[in-house]
């Protein structure tokens, strides 16, 4: 397939709206976000979502840009303006700008497997970094309470590294769903400092694991819905771990410990 560049620059128009994509209201207002870098780029390619406009610098990887849709607007040689619409201090010599994928998971695949919900996880970063680790460990539901960061935040985008395209999401009234799923009759673990250790549980194969605010953990209003109370057992020399890396441990240990 041959690559058509459709237009040789950028208007002033698209700078502007590209440039704010930045903050999450520009983005639910022009339904776009912004994907920056080769890895994350190459990834979204490979993913369904609509990709409009491909912005990249005369060094970037002729790879990527040449067997791509033809409906894509390619436009090269975008030094300069890449700046402007980057969110990062050093910025990528390739950027697309793709459509928002609304998501409404199904609560009967949810049920065949393991589920993480986020309680009002509040870091991108951290939330980049959940995504990642529950590509890596096949978990492909995730929910999140209306408090959560947003998904299509750059941050998360970069920390995520592509694996956001990998899983699936939704943004939920929290109360209304949990009570929903706890319906099914699945286990419902909760990460809480004074739980059962880990290392000595068998998990079922479906359930569904909450993990909690970079504070103050997991709300009261999550927290009546847990069925198994389960913590990560360490040395006490400090409060508590990261979520991201708490929630890297438990998928670990989920995957290796299911029964059956």
């Amino acid at each position: 397939m041959i690559c058509v560049f459709l237009q040789s620059m950028l208007s002033k128009g698209q700078i502007k709206q590209f440039s704010s994509l930045k903050l999450k209201k520009f983005r639910q207002k022009y339904g776009q976000i912004v994907v920056e870098g080769e890895k994350s780029v190459q990834e979204l390619l490979q993913s369904n979502l609509k990709v409009h406009f491909l912005l990249f610098e005369s060094n970037a990887n002729s790879k990527i840009i040449s067997n791509i849709d033809p409906s894509i607007k390619v436009i090269e040689n975008c030094g300069l303006d890449l700046k402007k619409i980057s969110s990062l201090s050093t910025p990528s010599n390739i950027i697309a700008i793709a459509e928002i994928n609304s998501t409404e998971l199904n609560m009967g695949d949810i049920s065949k497997g393991f589920t993480l919900f986020l309680d009002e996880i509040r870091d991108p970063g951290n939330l980049g970094t959940i995504l990642r680790t529950a590509a890596w460990y096949g978990i492909t539901q995730i929910v999140l309470s209306e408090g959560c960061a947003d998904v299509y935040n750059p941050k998360t985008i970069q920390s995520a590294m592509g694996s956001i395209w990998k899983v699936n999401h939704e943004y939920v009234e929290k109360i209304a769903w949990l009570k929903a799923y706890k319906n099914n009759g699945l286990p419902i673990y909760g990460a809480f400092l004074n739980g059962e250790n880990i290392h000595l549980k068998k998990f079922a194969k479906s359930g569904l694991l909450i993990l909690g605010n970079e504070g103050a953990g997991i709300s009261s209003e999550a927290a009546q819905f847990v069925t198994h109370k389960i913590t990560i057992p360490g040395s006490g020399m400090v409060e508590s771990l990261n979520v991201a890396s708490a929630a890297a441990i438990l998928c670990d240990t989920i995957y290796r410990n299911k029964e059956g």
